[in-house]
């Protein structure tokens, strides 16, 4: 059956201004030490804990996130069946890979309803290294990898009725395969302004030219590099990116979870797209 994980891409974000003694690091280097410290932290009123799994490998970091899960059982049979409460803890998997790809610097969370939805688990896990750190001289963005496809075959769908376009792009701080244009647009952004995310909306109450060269370059920064993407159609249908982040399966999983990350370490390029 396997094991899903969904994909997140991390941008690291310069602090404005980062308190004087902030040491300087790389931003490997700080992923690395952030994500290897245990973290406790609220979401959405409930207690969450992140633990480092200590697991040598040069390649990523791991870790678990957690929280306590309270289930309503029944008693066994000589004992009538009655009510009762059975205390667990629940946690998915975490990996993270701190290094500079072409592709970015990226985080896999296990899919587990049981603890949380993974965007919204990831943006809570990141909100909470942001403060935990708030001294450092990064903070950390954290958007969907979604699948530039899913898009555009909404566009095919609602050709000529989409009315509303938003593009909420992050500055880039390393390498993209995007356009070069909107790249160096989005360079001076960051540059001469000090900017560090852009949010563009385009609204035309006939239909935008979703064929357009613009708007394929915006969709393919946003897939690309960090961003998101949202769209409207005059009848109400709604595209979000961040809805529909790109997932990988991890076959061959044994019932055994103690063994879980193992198994993840091994299948590293897989479980970051890149196999």
């Amino acid at each position: 059956m396997g094991v899903k994980f969904d994909l997140f891409r991390m941008t690291l974000l310069d602090r404005v201004d980062p308190e004087l003694f902030a040491p300087v690091e790389a931003r490997e280097e700080y992923l690395r030490r952030v994500f290897s410290t245990s973290l406790d932290f609220t979401h959405h009123g409930k207690p969450f804990w992140y633990r480092p799994a200590h697991i040598v490998a040069d390649e990523a970091v791991f870790g678990r996130l957690g929280r306590r899960v309270v289930l309503d059982e029944n008693l066994p049979p000589e004992e009538g069946l009655g009510e009762t409460t059975h205390e667990s803890w629940r946690a998915c998997v975490i990996a993270v890979d701190p290094r500079n790809h072409p592709d970015g610097q990226k985080l896999a969370i296990e899919r587990d309803r049981t603890v949380g939805g993974p965007v919204a688990l990831a943006n809570a896990l990141a909100k909470a290294i942001n403060v935990m750190h708030a001294n450092a001289n990064f903070s950390i963005e954290i958007s969907p990898i979604f699948d530039a496809r899913t898009f555009w075959e909404f566009a095919k769908n609602h050709h000529g009725d989409i009315i509303s376009l938003t593009f909420d792009l992050v500055v880039p701080n390393g390498l993209w395969t995007a356009d070069k244009n909107i790249r160096d647009e989005m360079a001076e952004v960051r540059d001469e302004l000090n900017g560090q995310e852009v949010v563009t909306t385009i609204k035309a109450p006939y239909g935008i030219n979703t064929d357009s060269p613009r708007v394929a370059d915006a969709v393919a920064y946003a897939e690309s590099g960090s961003g998101s993407i949202a769209a409207k159609t005059r009848n109400g249908e709604s595209y979000y990116s961040k809805n529909v982040p790109k997932s990988v399966t991890i076959d061959d999983v044994e019932k055994d979870r103690t063994r879980l990350i193992e198994r993840v370490a091994t299948k590293l390029l897989q479980v970051f797209g890149r196999g």
